[in-house]
């Protein structure tokens, strides 16, 4: 005798889920709590404020400002297409300019960023360099911000920054890895590999539309003369002449 089979009925399938646009409001509403974590690579990349003592420094392609007496975090960030950041300044303790912070980018035709740090609003944004800066620094006064490309790009250049006015732009024939402005605001220095440390001394009238600097090699002496320089800095205490870094 033939048994019937049992019939088998297809299971049923599930219907499928449409995924989540990333457009949607769950993703629009997202806001950055904290950051932790930097990608500081050079001595120009973290920067001190002489006015209130927070600390600034890059997180991918936005700077951090983080105040340390009250454990918080302040974020600045640029719109559209956005560059990695890096290296950070404050005006100097002598200047009257204060509530700023100044970032370079990096990258191909990169910016001297300059935000106000009571509004977080972008206030000015200098190019002038062509493959990444490398070292950016506000002048004794304020006025004037002073940006140091990488090796590629190889510029040096001086920005009355508030109007966007570029006073000086230079070529170098050393690499730069940082660089720092006096507290009598007549005199920057610069240093690198290959034992370059130059001064640079202020001259002309900026009132013409530019501010040529004259540079003048370091005395390092035998021990130092070809020596590998990371950072720079000027003492605080103001001495004749050129003070000593």
């Amino acid at each position: 005798d033939k048994r019937a089979m049992p019939s088998r009925t297809p299971p049923k399938r599930r219907p499928l889920r449409t995924p989540p646009r990333l457009g949607t409001n769950k993703v629009a509403d997202m806001e950055l709590a904290y950051t932790i974590g930097l990608t500081a690579t050079a001595s120009g990349s973290i920067a001190c404020s002489p006015a209130t003592g927070s600390i600034a420094y890059p997180a991918g392609c936005m700077v951090v400002v983080y105040n340390i007496l009250h454990d918080r975090q302040q974020y600045f960030s640029t719109k559209g297409v956005q560059k990695a950041i890096s290296c950070v300044a404050f005006p100097t303790g002598r200047s009257t300019v204060t509530g700023y912070v100044a970032a370079g980018e990096t990258g191909h035709q990169p910016a001297v960023l300059v935000w106000d740090t009571r509004t977080s609003q972008v206030c000015a944004t200098l190019k002038g360099h062509k493959y990444g800066i490398m070292s950016v620094a506000f002048s004794a006064n304020g006025k004037h911000i002073i940006s140091a490309g990488i090796e590629h790009d190889g510029q040096i250049c001086i920005w009355e920054w508030k109007s966007g006015l570029q006073l000086m732009r230079q070529k170098l024939s050393d690499p730069v890895r940082a660089l720092a402005c006096s507290n009598n605001g007549a005199t920057f220095a610069t240093v690198g590999p290959r034992g370059h440390f130059t001064f640079w001394s202020f001259g002309g009238d900026p009132s013409g539309g530019s501010l040529p600097a004259e540079a003048r090699p370091a005395d390092l002496g035998a021990e130092l003369r070809g020596g590998d320089f990371a950072a720079v800095a000027f003492s605080a205490r103001k001495a004749a002449g050129d003070p000593a870094p």
